[in-house]
């Protein structure tokens, strides 16, 4: 077993005595992300140690080197695992600004691998450059910004007619999870800049409500095509899960009725059809992949690949449209699962933050809502087979009985989970 570190002030004034302020951050983030992934981490020394980050990035603008490129990274990477979305792309935008300074894409631009210094990798500009390449890409996917950081070379991986492959004579050489992450960047960046263009088109009223409808639709099976054709292209071994969890927002009768109108025919369509079902399945195997390393008790880097927040949300939703479900009790207690693996992640001194308040709001509102169901169905069940009364219903709110009782979360607040959780996340 490892011995322990000593307390932060005594390392603090160990580690400056000949640490770099770029490898005193890593050092911190490197503890920071192996208690993450650990199975009871301390919170406190989380935020203690994340706290300090902090304090350290004004003294990196100061010293650009590719060591603080490395450390800024890392530490937006570090804060995405946390989700705070909007304080990792805060620190990666002084990141690119560092990578810029250096001109980074210029020192990397003769290597003809990323593993060509393998005896030096910290100091190897091209496995810089590309990490920070397409990190950026998946946080602009996450948190809604626009990416604007471009490479001719990386920027061609996964395309059928590579804009430039070539490199001063040289083809550029990826191992196999380098090209497959690469590939999905591009495609993720080519995703937000399809959508970006429809919705812009629209905005501008220059196509009539059936144009627009049906550009949506091509525009929708368009980016399905490109996720899932990425998808297939992976072997076994890295096949991962597809949510999209904004199909459940959506009025899906009518979005049906669109998609058969316009893309019947197509390769997409019954893909784009089924998709509150393909985002559910995705949010069940997410919550029993987390659910399986939870409870295994060992150290795992896997359980920070994906937030449990997210299947939350999906299957809280799904419950929501379709309460009456035979099925509809047996998600919410994977709802459960996964609400409490994002209280245990963001276990604190001050239970009562807004992520916990939020997660026992939306459990009480879809317990009520499953409740409610239950009883009506037992009292109208057989009145009249031909209405849907179930979804219509009125929630009553506990308040009216219970002053002291905080109300449910409505059917809007589901905004408060959807897209950045910096809010209701506790902040470092």
């Amino acid at each position: 077993m490892e011995p322990g570190l000593p307390p932060v002030d005594e390392l603090h004034r160990l580690t400056k005595l000949f640490f770099k302020t770029s490898r005193l951050m890593l050092l911190y983030l490197i503890t920071t992300l192996g208690t993450m992934a650990g199975p009871a981490g301390s919170e406190q020394h989380l935020n203690t140690y994340l706290g300090y980050c902090h304090t350290l990035v004004g003294h990196l603008i100061l010293q650009p080197s590719i060591e603080s490129v490395q450390a800024l990274l890392l530490f937006s990477i570090t804060l995405r695992l946390r989700d705070q979305l909007s304080q990792a792309w805060d620190v990666l935008t002084l990141a690119i600004s560092i990578s810029q300074t250096l001109r980074l894409a210029h020192l990397s631009a003769p290597l003809r691998t990323i593993h060509d210094m393998a005896s030096d990798s910290d100091k190897n500009p091209m496995r810089t450059w590309w990490a920070l390449y397409v990190f950026e890409k998946f946080l602009a996917f996450d948190s809604g910004r626009q990416s604007t950081l471009d490479d001719p070379r990386l920027s061609s991986v996964g395309r059928q007619h590579p804009t430039d492959p070539m490199n001063n004579g040289k083809m550029l050489v990826l191992q196999d999870y380098e090209k497959f992450l690469t590939s999905l960047a591009n495609v993720l960046r080519e995703m937000q800049h399809r959508s970006w263009h429809t919705w812009r088109t629209e905005s501008l009223d220059t196509t009539s409500d059936a144009d627009a409808r049906a550009s949506k639709i091509r525009t929708a099976g368009a980016i399905d095509t490109l996720l899932w054709e990425w998808r297939r292209s992976l072997p076994s071994e890295y096949q991962i899960i597809v949510l999209n969890r904004n199909t459940l927002l959506l009025d899906w009768s009518e979005v049906k009725k669109e998609v058969d109108r316009y893309g019947s025919g197509e390769p997409w369509h019954l893909r784009l059809r089924n998709g509150p079902q393909i985002c559910l399945e995705a949010a069940k195997d997410m919550t029993n992949l987390q659910v399986m390393v939870t409870e295994a008790g060992e150290p795992s880097f896997l359980a920070l690949g994906t937030s449990p927040l997210a299947a939350a949300y999906v299957l809280a939703v799904h419950i929501r449209l379709q309460p009456a479900s035979i099925l509809s009790r047996a998600h919410s207690e994977l709802m459960k699962a996964a609400m409490a693996i994002s209280r245990q992640r963001y276990s604190s001194s001050t239970t009562q933050n807004s992520l916990h308040k939020s997660l026992d709001a939306l459990e009480r509102y879809v317990s009520q809502l499953l409740g409610d169901t239950a009883i009506q169905s037992s009292v109208e069940f057989n009145t009249d087979p031909g209405e849907n009364s179930v979804t219509t219903m009125a929630i009553t709110d506990p308040a009216l009985s219970n002053p002291l009782e905080p109300p449910p979360l409505s059917w809007g607040s589901f905004d408060l989970l959807s897209w950045d959780w910096n809010e209701l996340v506790p902040q470092a």
